[in-house]
């Protein structure tokens, strides 16, 4: 039982210290929030010192290749460092986590794939990092900016939403089943959190945001939708890989053009 309640903070604190980075007054809160987040992931196995030691890792040189940003050799070898070992890791590639599995092998219409849905606490502590350390912080400052986030946030999406459902079918990959299930509301949320945010914030606010800084911003996004496309070959093919190009694209409108570029 205590076991469990370790878990349990272990994750909330993790996503609390993740969201306050968004709001400059509550950085120090965040600070005790993901330390003692740490703590406990430790404590319950979530995280053990192998995992610890990977944190400590990519922590360091997303710092280093942040600390380093007046000097363009030396920071982009820490960015190509960097952005290989994250990559990694959020492709669970090193050892020391045990992200817990909250649905297994889940089927909700007779021809669909079955899936699994983990709490991967191995993407969600390096996104905090990236966070951290990037200049990108401060956007929910004022009620104002907070509306405007809100505001594009869904004229974007459903954009980009009505875009991709399009170009899905077309290309085969869904059919239309709607249905309510059990799963719903804990896949939106779990995969907004855990997938969806740390796959932004790395491609978006860290890849093509450094990438700009020795490139034109065009170009920046060609080669970030690029390598985004490339490693979705694996998956399903060069469609798929297609797929994933035009999402890229889409992706990159709302970072591009927000208001305080």
């Amino acid at each position: 039982m205590i076991n469990l309640l370790f878990i349990y903070l272990a994750y909330i604190l993790a996503i609390v210290s993740l969201l306050s980075l968004w709001m400059i007054k509550f950085r120090i809160f965040g600070y005790i929030t993901i330390t003692t987040s740490l703590v406990f992931a430790l404590l319950s196995g979530v995280l053990n010192l192998t995992g610890l030691l990977v944190i400590c890792v990519i922590g360091i040189l997303i710092y280093l290749s942040f600390y380093f940003k007046d000097k363009k050799g030396v920071s982009l070898f820490f960015f190509i460092i960097s952005a290989v070992i994250l990559f990694l890791n959020y492709m669970h590639f090193f050892p020391g986590f045990n992200n817990i599995c909250i649905i297994k092998n889940a089927q909700i219409s007779q021809d669909a794939i079955a899936f699994s849905l983990y709490l991967n606490y191995s993407s969600i502590i390096p996104t905090y990092f990236l966070l951290l350390f990037s200049s990108e912080i401060g956007i929910l400052e004022s009620s104002n900016k907070l509306l405007l986030v809100i505001k594009s946030g869904i004229f974007y999406g459903l954009l980009a939403s009505f875009i991709l459902i399009l170009i899905s079918y077309l290309f085969d990959f869904i059919r239309f089943d709607f249905k309510l299930t059990q799963y719903t509301l804990v896949f939106i949320f779990v995969n907004l959190i855990f997938t969806c945010l740390p796959e932004e914030i790395f491609w978006r606010g860290f890849i093509q945001s450094r990438l700009e800084k020795y490139f034109n911003s065009i170009i920046a996004i060609i080669i970030t939708s690029f390598a985004f496309a490339f490693i979705h070959i694996a998956f399903a093919g060069t469609r798929f890989a297609l797929l994933a190009f035009i999402a890229s694209l889409l992706y990159m409108v709302p970072h591009t053009l927000r208001p305080e570029r």
